[in-house]
């Protein structure tokens, strides 16, 4: 399986992962279609664009964000995931998720208020 293939695959494997552990769907088409934006979506919730990298770091540029948010419908809530895989294995390493501070303001009031 050439480069591009085996690349193509665990980013649609990181995309279902995401897509599972929170209950939505995987974008078709990755957000390619117009109406089908970003690459996972919990309907009302999350709007999420995922990305995976074999490198010890990653680049995430404010145009990036703006984009997920842009595409996010009515109370949904952007996210960036970010997976970091083995170069040799493309086995996980680590994962995260970059919400706005807001958002995250907001849950960790509501986890205080709960106690």
């Amino acid at each position: 399986m050439n480069f591009a293939k085996k690349n193509r695959r665990r980013a649609i494997e990181c995309e279902e992962k995401i897509a599972n552990d929170l209950g939505g769907v995987r974008q078709k088409g990755s957000g390619c279609l117009s109406w089908l934006k970003g690459d996972v979506r919990v309907k009302g919730r999350f709007r999420i664009e995922s990305k995976f990298t074999r490198n010890k770091s990653f680049t995430v540029k404010l145009e990036d964000l703006d984009k997920v948010w842009a595409e996010c419908g009515p109370n949904e809530i952007p996210m960036f995931d970010i997976t970091w895989v083995d170069p040799a294995t493309l086995k996980t390493i680590e994962e995260w998720v970059l919400v706005p501070r807001s958002t995250f303001k907001e849950e960790t009031n509501a986890t205080e208020h709960n106690q």
